[in-house]
């Protein structure tokens, strides 16, 4: 009885040690996948920052011309702006009739009036008399007209978006070269230069934001595309080595809506010097106001053909959905076939 209770002991204290062998050889198991599974993670994050890196070699520097908007914008609505029906009319408060602006005449604001025989409401649109009772009973509806605070400014929404380009630039492409330009002030003949020639992406880069951050609005004269364009021109036409570099030249020319009597012969006969004699790609980016037309558009003759689709030229137009960031994105992508 003795002996066997001691066998049973052993059998006990053999199974502890087989146990304790096994979790160590577990334990041992789990920290080698551990350790190889970190391995290849760390593997995977270098061959990414390889191919990053890489990607960026591939990326064949760039010189562009950026031409800033600096006089002609005014504001537009939020992208994030909810339009409301009126409940309560209010006789001499403003409303609007349509969310999105007509081609041509832009959004309909109108005024509600109070006939002083019959106490009836209407409104005014186009030369045409509304009584508003017979308007909503056909089932239209009338929108609460947006406040000031609603708005924001086009000029500082087109700076925000040249900043992003800039950054986006430096990062893609960090050997790229910028030349920033901008309108004459008021009673001046001669373009605002935010850079000095054409300065590195990556090296000046807080300083090129900077500039475009504290570039302000002029009023007092009219936009000079001719001055611009000219500008550039001279600047590529007098340098050889800028022509020669073997690298593609882009230009962006930022331009809110066209006067009724601009002339564009100056500017057209510059920016086909640029198209044709030094093979420079331009690309125009119309800045509409919220509720503006397409009357005043300036030329699309401006703008060099898209290859990609020769039906089309790189002529761009913001509305109330496509803004001036999301087209830069746009010309960004093309620029570097993104």
């Amino acid at each position: 009885m003795l002996k066997r209770k001691k066998l049973c002991r052993l059998a006990v204290f053999v199974m502890t040690i087989l146990m304790i062998t096994s979790q160590l050889r577990t334990l041992a198991y789990a920290k080698d996948e551990t350790k190889n599974s970190n391995t290849q993670q760390n593997q995977n994050l270098e061959n990414t920052n390889d191919s990053i890196s890489n990607l960026k070699q591939q990326i064949s520097p760039k010189d562009i011309i950026l031409i800033l908007e600096n006089y002609n914008l005014n504001n537009k609505l939020r992208k994030d702006y909810k339009w409301t029906i009126v409940t309560n009319f209010i006789v001499g408060n403003f409303y609007c009739l349509n969310t999105t602006p007509n081609q041509k005449y832009g959004y309909d604001r109108i005024m509600i009036q109070k006939e002083k025989e019959s106490g009836k409401l209407y409104f005014t649109v186009r030369g045409y008399k509304v009584y508003l009772d017979k308007y909503l009973s056909d089932g239209h509806v009338i929108y609460n007209e947006p406040k000031s605070t609603d708005f924001i400014s086009m000029f500082e929404e087109e700076k925000e978006a040249a900043i992003n380009f800039i950054q986006s630039l430096k990062e893609t492409s960090p050997n790229s070269n910028v030349y920033i330009l901008a309108n004459p002030k008021a009673n001046e003949n001669s373009v605002i230069q935010l850079t000095e020639g054409f300065e590195n992406v990556s090296k000046n880069s807080e300083q090129i934001v900077n500039e475009i951050h504290n570039l302000n609005k002029v009023s007092g004269c009219l936009y000079e595309r001719s001055l611009t364009l000219k500008e550039t021109y001279n600047l590529l036409d007098k340098d050889a080595s800028l022509i020669t570099n073997g690298r593609d030249k882009q230009v962006i020319l930022c331009s809110g809506l066209a006067d009724q009597n601009e002339n564009f012969d100056e500017a057209q006969k510059y920016a086909d010097l640029l198209k044709n004699n030094l093979h420079i790609v331009i690309n125009i980016i119309n800045i509409k106001e919220s509720g503006g037309t397409y009357s005043n558009l300036i030329p699309n003759s401006l703008a060099s053909e898209n290859l990609s689709n020769t039906s089309e030229k790189k002529f761009y137009v913001t509305d109330d959905n496509l803004w001036v960031g999301d087209i830069f994105q746009v010309v960004f992508k093309d620029i570097f076939g993104l």
